[in-house]
């Protein structure tokens, strides 16, 4: 979530009178959340993603929103578990992408590089015309680091080959050259 910041600091000085008038309204608890993650604030973030949790139990977002103040934090193994209990409470296809990538980049910090190659093969396919080339790339660096060097070839050749525009020198240098690393 994106806001300019004199917006994002009309609201965050909005927000206790809006808590006043709707206390349990979960998405005004997960936008000053995100505002909050955003302006590196994720100890207060964790206050909303606990109200959230408490009101709406069932919810992901709650979840969702303590895993990614928790990873800031870097407690990570907890960050996990929030993220794990997000993705056992949404549905097929809602979200359920965003959530593994963020389980992904925290194993990653983590270096547990398999469990994250596993998270993030989840979250990206590298096939959809609107995956980017950048995340195509993190799926193969990720795959590399997790032992898949087949695995890292393989996207690597195709993002190469469909995915990486002429233009953006710097990237397909990256590609070529851990292309060439990978090679027998």
């Amino acid at each position: 979530m994106t806001l300019p910041t004199e917006t994002a600091v009309v609201f965050l000085k909005a927000l206790p009178t809006l808590l006043r008038i709707v206390p349990y309204t979960g998405r005004l608890h997960d936008l000053a959340g995100q505002l909050l993650l955003t302006n590196g604030q994720p100890d207060m973030a964790l206050e909303h993603a606990e109200v959230i949790i408490t009101n709406f139990p069932e919810s992901p977002i709650g979840y969702t929103l303590k895993g990614q103040a928790l990873a800031r934090l870097r407690v990570f193994d907890q960050a996990i578990a929030a993220l794990q209990l997000a993705i056992q409470r949404l549905p097929q296809g809602n979200n359920l992408d965003a959530v593994y990538k963020l389980l992904g980049q925290v194993f990653s910090e983590q270096g547990r590089y398999r469990l994250a190659y596993a998270a993030l093969k989840r979250a990206i396919d590298p096939f959809s015309p609107d995956t980017s080339p950048v995340a195509v790339y993190q799926l193969a660096s990720t795959a590399r680091l997790a032992g898949k060097p087949r695995d890292a070839q393989r996207l690597l050749s195709f993002l190469l080959e469909h995915k990486l525009p002429q233009e953006d020198t710097s990237l397909r240098q990256q590609v070529t050259q851990a292309l060439a690393e990978l090679a027998p």
